[in-house]
C-alpha cells in the first residue's frame, strides 16, 4: 500500500466536536451554573472570609472537608467581581488570593509586629488552602455523580448522527459525561480531559496562570504559587498524549461539527491544533441553537473564535434532528 493511501485511511472525514452545551441540549443539569447552585444548596452558602480546618486520614494524608472546599471555590469566585460561573475554567486564573490573605490572623506582639511564630502560621494557613485547592476536582465529581449519574433519566436522542457524521469519524468530547454512548451507541469517543464513569482524572483549568501579589510573606507566596499551578489546564501534554487522535485530523477532514463547544480562551490551543492541518475547503457547521441564539451572537463570536485559531474555509450550522448542513455566506 502506498503511503497516500495509508494517509487517507488514517485520517478523519469528519470531526464531531462536543462541549457542555451538547449535555445541555439534552437536558442534563451541566451548566457551571448549576454547579453553584448545587454547591450552595448541598454545602451552604459563602459565609465570608474563610480558610479551611485540615484533617488527618488514618494513613496520614492532610485532606479538608468537601464543605471546607466549597466554601473555599465559592469565596474564590467572589473575588472575581463575576457572577457567570459559566465561565469557569477561565474564572481560575482570576482569583484574588488577597482575599485569603486578609482573613488570616497573624500574632503581633505588644508593639504590631509579626511574632517569630507568625511565619508558621502563613505557611499552615496557606497549606489549607493548597490542600483545599487539589480537591476541587473531587467536589466537581461528586457534583456530577449526584445530579447527572443517579439521576439519570432515559434522555431522548436529539441528533441525527446517522445524517451528520459518515462511518470515518472522529468523537472528541470535552465533557465527563457518557452521553454519546449511552445515547446514540456511539464508542470511539475521545474523552479529552476525562471521563467520570471511568475513574479518570477530570481535567480543567484555565490557559493561563493567575496572578497574585507577592506578599512578602514566602511561605504563602510559594504555596499560592503552586495553587496557580493546580487551577492551570497543560493543554500541551494533553495534545502529547493523545497525539494518535489529533494526528488524524488532516487533509482528507473536510467537516468539522461542533455542538454547544464554547470555544472560550482556556481551550483556544485545542482549536488552533484542530485548525492546523485542517485544508483550506474544509467546513465548519455549529449547532442551529448557537446559530440563532441570542440574534447570532454566539455564532459570530465564534466564527471569530474560528478565524483566529487559523481556520480558513466556510462557517454555517447544521440542524440536528434532520442533520442538514447550511453555510453562512455572511462569515
Amino acid at each position: 500500500m502506498h503511503e497516500t493511501e495509508k494517509s487517507i485511511m488514517r485520517n478523519f472525514s469528519t470531526l464531531f466536536i462536543i462541549g457542555n452545551g451538547f449535555d445541555i441540549s439534552h437536558e442534563l443539569q451541566t451548566s457551571y451554573a448549576k454547579f453553584k447552585e448545587y454547591l450552595a444548596k448541598k454545602y451552604g452558602e459563602f459565609e465570608g472570609h474563610f480558610i479551611p480546618s485540615i484533617g488527618m486520614l488514618p494513613r496520614g494524608e492532610e485532606v479538608a472537608d468537601l464543605k471546607d472546599v466549597a466554601q473555599v471555590l465559592l469565596g474564590a469566585f467572589e473575588t472575581t467581581d463575576s457572577e457567570e460561573w459559566n465561565n469557569f475554567e477561565d474564572l481560575l486564573a482570576k482569583i484574588d488570593f488577597g482575599y485569603f490573605h486578609d482573613a488570616v490572623e497573624i500574632p503581633l506582639d505588644a508593639e504590631g509586629f509579626p511574632t517569630p511564630h507568625a511565619r508558621y502560621v502563613m505557611e499552615d494557613e496557606s497549606n489549607a488552602l493548597l490542600i483545599a485547592f487539589t480537591q476541587v476536582e473531587e467536589l466537581l465529581a461528586k457534583w456530577l455523580e449526584d445530579t447527572v449519574i443517579r439521576t439519570k433519566k432515559a434522555l431522548a436522542p436529539i441528533y441525527n448522527f446517522q445524517e451528520l457524521a459518515p462511518s470515518n469519524t472522529g468523537y472528541l468530547s470535552f465533557n465527563y459525561t457518557d452521553t454519546l454512548e449511552e445515547i446514540y451507541d456511539i464508542q470511539n469517543v475521545l474523552h479529552i480531559h476525562g471521563r467520570l464513569t471511568h475513574s479518570e482524572r477530570l481535567i480543567f483549568g484555565s490557559q493561563k496562570e493567575g496572578v497574585s501579589e507577592q506578599t512578602g510573606w514566602h511561605q504563602w507566596d510559594n504555596k499560592i504559587s503552586s495553587i496557580h499551578q493546580i487551577l492551570q489546564k497543560d493543554v500541551t501534554v494533553q495534545l502529547e498524549l493523545h497525539r494518535n487522535f489529533f494526528d488524524k485530523i488532516g487533509s482528507q477532514t473536510t467537516r468539522v461539527l461542533s455542538g454547544g463547544f464554547s470555544m472560550g480562551s482556556a481551550d483556544t490551543e485545542y482549536l488552533e491544533r484542530i485548525c492546523r492541518d485542517l485544508p483550506g475547503t474544509a467546513e465548519w457547521y455549529v449547532s442551529e441553537f448557537e446559530y440563532t441564539e441570542n440574534g447570532g451572537k454566539p455564532f459570530k463570536y465564534k466564527c471569530a473564535k474560528l478565524r483566529e485559531a487559523g481556520f480558513l474555509g466556510p462557517v454555517g450550522y447544521f440542524e440536528p434532528k434532520s442533520g442538514q448542513l447550511h453555510i453562512d455566506s455572511s462569515n
